[in-house]
């Protein structure tokens, strides 16, 4: 079984059950807008580093992926497939809802000491900034 929430035209989300991937990839490629979107895609909304988050406008990224990450058996013996897919009118509020939901995940912020980020004028820069890390 797979489940899809949909969150696209505001309102209730639905979700939406499928038996087949292939039935999941052709119900996604009709979401189409005839405006500019910004798509969130996701594994369920698990806080688990391992699920992933997709931002793009375009749909077929999203089927590509599941085209190349599923496994296409036999629905009534494999576990539940839950996704959701999102339309936004920008990566900024796609990115801050995806921030949003990786809060508690060590990685979502970065860690870097005296708040600095380096900084590489020329590939000598990056080398050395890589070769003092690694000594």
């Amino acid at each position: 079984m797979i489940k899809l929430s949909v969150a696209v035209g505001g309102g209730e989300i639905p979700i939406y059950d499928f038996d087949r991937f292939d039935q999941l990839i052709y119900f996604i490629e009709k979401l189409k807008q005839d405006r500019p979107t910004v798509w969130l895609f996701g594994e369920d909304l698990s806080p688990l580093p391992t699920e992933e988050i997709l931002i793009t406008e375009r749909l077929n990224v999203i089927t590509k992926w599941i085209k190349n990450n599923m496994m296409f058996g036999d629905m009534n013996t494999e576990p539940i497939y839950k996704y959701f897919i999102h339309e936004y009118e920008s990566y900024e509020s796609a990115y801050a809802v995806a921030l949003n939901i990786r809060e508690d995940n060590p990685l979502c912020y970065d860690n870097i000491q005296n708040d600095q980020s380096p900084t590489f004028h020329s590939i000598s820069d990056l080398n050395d900034y890589f070769d003092s890390r690694n000594n």
